[in-house]
């Protein structure tokens, strides 16, 4: 019901169009992947595998491990916020997707083509609970990226507000799918596969 009335009706549009980068893009990458798959080698460490077993042996040291993703992961949020204040906003969400698809199809047909359906379960585990956070905040941040389409430093009265407040909570919130990512998700990995 929130959505029918404060919406924009080309809200819905543009989430199925970046929906639709995202699985073209996966598209290609699954493609990319299974024609490079017989030059790659089959002796790779998928990373999830790698983890999988650096979990097995030891620990990892969690607090250096949040360090290590705050320096991986923040700078791609911030690129992510500063890109709505551009003139190409709309060329760059449509091509975040489409990357982040590329990425997904390539490493998800690489852990099957090695691993079998024991590598895909690994690499769903790998992405998981971070992930599903990461995914929605950066679809809520390109949706309205793409609807203002880099209008929002002109003084329209709210929006940069708006928009600050928007880039704050979708900080906070990568921020815990960054902790989520250290606490957990070796927490789910170790379940898994021990």
């Amino acid at each position: 019901m929130y959505m029918r009335k404060n919406r924009n009706p080309e809200t819905y549009s543009v989430l199925w169009f970046l929906l639709g980068c995202l699985a073209a893009g996966t598209a290609a990458g699954a493609i990319f992947a299974n024609l490079t798959w017989p030059d790659y080698g089959m002796e790779s460490q998928m990373p999830g595998i790698y983890l999988a077993e650096q979990l097995k042996k030891k620990p990892i040291a969690s607090g250096q491990y949040v360090r290590y993703l705050c320096g991986r992961r923040l700078p791609f949020f911030l690129v992510i916020a500063v890109s709505g204040l551009t003139g190409m906003a709309r060329l760059m969400t449509a091509l975040i997707f489409f990357v982040l698809g590329l990425f997904l199809g390539a490493a998800g047909s690489m852990a099957l083509l090695q691993h079998g359906v024991k590598g895909f379960g690994i690499f769903i585990a790998v992405n998981l609970p971070h992930g599903i956070v990461y995914f929605l905040v950066l679809l809520r941040m390109m949706v309205s990226v793409y609807e203002w389409n880099g209008k929002i430093i002109r003084q329209v009265p709210g929006r940069i507000r708006s928009y600050v407040t928007m880039a704050v909570i979708g900080l906070l919130c990568w921020i815990a799918g960054i902790f989520l990512e250290a606490y957990v998700n070796p927490m789910i990995l170790k379940y898994l596969l021990l």
